[in-house]
């Protein structure tokens, strides 16, 4: 069964909400050119799950082909993790992701 994966971004109250992009924007160009060529590669190997139809994504969610592919398929660029890792700490942002079997409705009954 596919499962989606959704990703939940939330600040104490009365912190201000920066987006990682915004983050980064704030970050010498030495860092932001580190941090962009690290997105680079992360978003390679999330294409290679996609091309491999082990993933899709669909409104801001990545929709895994089963629950297996979606805890295996991290985040696997070291430096892509710790610039994010980092801009969690530094903006005091909460971060969860959430795991979802994905149930398809695919016709409805009399009365219905």
């Amino acid at each position: 069964m596919a499962v989606v994966q959704r990703f939940i971004f939330e600040w104490p109250e009365g912190i201000e909400k920066i987006d990682l992009f915004s983050w980064i924007k704030t970050l010498p160009r030495a860092e932001r050119e580190e941090f962009y060529q690290a997105k680079e590669r992360q978003e390679a190997h999330r294409q290679q799950a996609i091309d491999a139809q082990r993933m899709e994504l669909s409104k801001g969610t990545y929709v895994w082909k089963n629950n297996d592919e979606a805890k295996k398929n991290k985040p696997s660029d070291p430096t892509w993790v710790k610039y994010f890792q980092r801009y969690l700490r530094e903006t005091n942002t909460q971060f969860k992701v959430v795991y979802e079997e994905m149930v398809e409705t695919v016709g409805q009954g009399p009365g219905g």
